[in-house]
């Protein structure tokens, strides 16, 4: 890289891949048609309760801060939400957004899809998910997207867009002073949105930042859980670590927080920092760049939040202050945007799994980026939301986590024509080698109600005329002897 222009063309290139990676993003910025629900008075602030459209009838529901003081437009942040249940209306989301909101800041917290009010599964009989909010919803709402050749991501991506769109139609805020941090997925978020939309002025993600090498062995050994949107597919094959996504916010100010003790590998943020740095070193803006270490474990701690703090007020013309003052978070349900505290339950819109579906049928034949071992593939989208993937073609989605839901259990599901290149021959009828079956590796998100899984299908092979195949989990299993299902007949004994 001989020069900044070099860069400048890199970064175009990079940003060209991050947004195929997700799928794309969508090509109108709709009517947001917002509105203000309710109104809580504080401590030097108040909070609006606010519903927008991101795209049509796909509600978004967020808390606006707004500081009591001063007068005129001010900074504001886009406070990114990470994996928890209640989304914006976690305690700890709750308190960084009233310290910022004391600091002079507007802040803007909304609920990711699949969180807070925001389920796409809400059992109203059951007053819950069906599966589980955060990673049951992701699992099953990523992985259907993934089947369409896109991402989960990039509808969060496109929500934090159209809350800048939002916060620009709002007459407290300096358009020229925008920033978002969050952390764990809210650093994801940040990240990413940060890095897509040059008007956020400041970009802070805290506990996201690695390096994509350790964080696949971290993946494995320490954060099994799937989560498509953490890790969008193509990553690695587009060569696109985490250092290329955080060079997409060069030269705004970028500012990294991590945690020594996280799971999320810290050798791996301080190698990407490096790298990043250096390139804002060399064109001359190495005041823009930082990075704060807390000695704790997996969380916006306060002394990372007042680095990030100090951080964000040198760029957006504040004040410096010292400490952070305590701030009393509310109950999750005086926070609630809607009456019930669901949107699929009180407004009439359209859920993800709609989205998605659409998005299938505009793409359908469109083709995905090659399998592992160089295999292409296109895929009938719109056939594959309705149930019928191909096993091989990556996975199988598993609503009863044996792979029954919507199947008999009879019917196999038939082989891509690429796997049939690489299946294994059949071995000869009888004897221990007959017996002999694959099992594909387990890819499920622990903790998913009812065992939401992505399985790779073991191959069925007939043997001495009789079907052999995987017993069900929700069958005991029984002895095999000469490849053959051996079970004791009534009043027999068995052996």
């Amino acid at each position: 890289m001989r020069g900044e222009a070099d860069l400048l063309a890199l970064q175009a290139d990079l940003r060209r891949k991050v947004v195929d990676l997700i799928g794309g993003l969508p090509p109108e910025r709709t009517p947001l048609a917002p509105r203000v629900t309710g109104t809580i008075a504080g401590d030097g602030y108040r909070i609006e309760k606010v519903v927008f459209e991101s795209l049509p009838g796909f509600h978004v529901t967020a808390l606006l801060y707004v500081p009591d003081a001063p007068a005129g437009p001010r900074p504001a942040v886009l406070l990114a939400c990470g994996h928890s249940p209640v989304g914006k209306a976690h305690p700890p989301y709750q308190e960084i957004a009233i310290r910022l909101a004391r600091r002079g800041y507007v802040v803007l917290c909304w609920d990711p899809v699949g969180q807070g009010e925001r389920s796409q599964f809400w059992d109203v009989q059951r007053g819950r998910s069906r599966y589980n909010l955060v990673c049951g919803e992701h699992a099953v709402l990523g992985n259907l997207a993934v089947l369409a050749g896109t991402s989960l991501l990039r509808w969060e991506v496109w929500d934090g867009l159209r809350a800048v769109d939002y916060l620009l139609i709002r007459s407290e805020v300096d358009p020229h002073r925008i920033s978002i941090t969050g952390t764990s997925g809210g650093g994801l978020q940040s990240a990413w949105i940060g890095a897509l939309d040059p008007r956020i002025t400041v970009v802070i993600p805290s506990c996201y930042v690695t390096a994509l090498p350790m964080r696949m062995a971290n993946r494995i050994f320490e954060d099994p859980d799937t989560d498509p949107e953490q890790d969008p597919y193509g990553l690695v094959s587009e060569g696109v670590d985490h250092a290329g996504l955080l060079l997409l916010v060069y030269p705004r100010p970028l500012f990294v927080a991590s945690a020594v003790k996280d799971f999320v590998p810290i050798e791996g943020a301080r190698q990407t920092l490096h790298e990043v740095a250096s390139f804002y070193r060399r064109f001359g803006h190495a005041d823009r760049v930082g990075m704060a270490e807390g000695y704790h474990e997996h969380r916006y701690s306060l002394e990372n939040q007042e680095a990030a703090f100090a951080f964000l007020d040198r760029f957006n013309e504040q004040p410096p202050r010292a400490g952070l003052p305590p701030a009393q978070a509310r109950e999750a349900e005086a926070l609630w945007c809607t009456p019930s505290g669901q949107v699929r339950v009180d407004l009439h819109g359209r859920s993800l799994l709609e989205l998605v579906r659409d998005y299938a049928r505009q793409n359908r034949g469109r083709k995905l980026r090659p399998l592992p071992g160089g295999a292409s593939r296109r895929l009938d989208l719109a056939a594959g939301l309705r149930g019928r993937f191909h096993a091989g073609a990556g996975h199988r989605l598993a609503g009863h986590g044996d792979g029954t839901r919507g199947r008999r259990r009879d019917r196999p599901f038939p082989p891509p024509p690429w796997r049939a290149r690489h299946a294994a021959p059949a071995p000869a009828p009888g004897g221990r080698a007959a017996r002999a079956r694959v099992a594909g590796p387990l890819l499920c998100r622990q903790g998913a109600a009812r065992g939401l899984a992505l399985r790779r299908a073991p191959p069925r092979r007939r043997l001495g005329g009789r079907l052999l195949r995987r017993p069900s989990a929700r069958r005991e299993p029984h002895a095999l002897q000469g490849g053959l299902d051996r079970r004791p007949r009534a009043g027999q004994a068995r052996r």
